[in-house]
């Protein structure tokens, strides 16, 4: 009979041991994966010429009550395949205080063959952490995706700089051209000279 109540002792020890440890998880882990951080965002440029290489950005105000540790931000636009991305910042630990923002830049080149004078849609994703329950931050970023679109305009025709008019390649082919025209000039001239002595 003492062995059966040590057996039950003991089961109970362990039944307690289990329970703690599972309070104490959940404990830990719920502040740590909560999504409690809050931001609102800013892009541009909003507009484009197709073929052209644009500085993309991204400003991030916390909007939250807790400071936030920014890991990932990136952008999709719907002329790319979904799992496409171009990251403005990429396994950063850039931490934005309450109020305050961060803005993220990147050069992205928009594709020449686009349709234009038309809006592509956009997403941009912001994962970051929140800071945790023991004073770190919490174990897995949490993300919130923003939509919004890029008008794509016509690929822009630069005109040819007037002062350029070395249409065949060849460096200072005006100027040559010129100086030689003054040498001919010159010899003719002097040649038409002694002729008249």
């Amino acid at each position: 009979m003492g062995a059966v109540n040590i057996i039950e002792g003991r089961k109970k020890h362990i039944s307690i041991l289990v329970i703690i440890t599972l309070v104490l998880s959940v404990l830990i882990y719920l502040p740590a994966t909560a999504e409690a951080w809050d931001a609102s965002i800013k892009y541009g440029p909003t507009e484009a010429n197709a073929g052209d290489t644009v500085t993309y950005s991204v400003e991030i105000k916390n909007t939250g009550s807790e400071p936030m540790k920014v890991v990932d931000v990136y952008v999709n636009f719907g002329w790319q395949e979904e799992d496409r991305v171009y990251y403005l910042l990429k396994d950063g630990e850039e931490i934005i205080d309450v109020g305050d923002d961060k803005t993220f830049r990147g050069s992205i080149p928009i594709p020449d063959d686009l349709s234009t004078n038309t809006h592509h849609s956009l997403e941009v994703t912001v994962r970051a952490h929140d800071p945790g329950f023991w004073g770190d931050w919490s174990i897995n970023p949490s993300s919130s995706t923003y939509s919004g679109s890029l008008f794509v305009e016509e690929k822009e025709e630069y005109p040819d700089d007037p002062n350029d008019d070395n249409d065949d390649g060849i460096p200072g082919f005006t100027l040559l051209t010129l100086i030689f025209g003054v040498i001919i000039t010159i010899a003719i001239y002097t040649i038409y000279e002694k002729k008249k002595q």
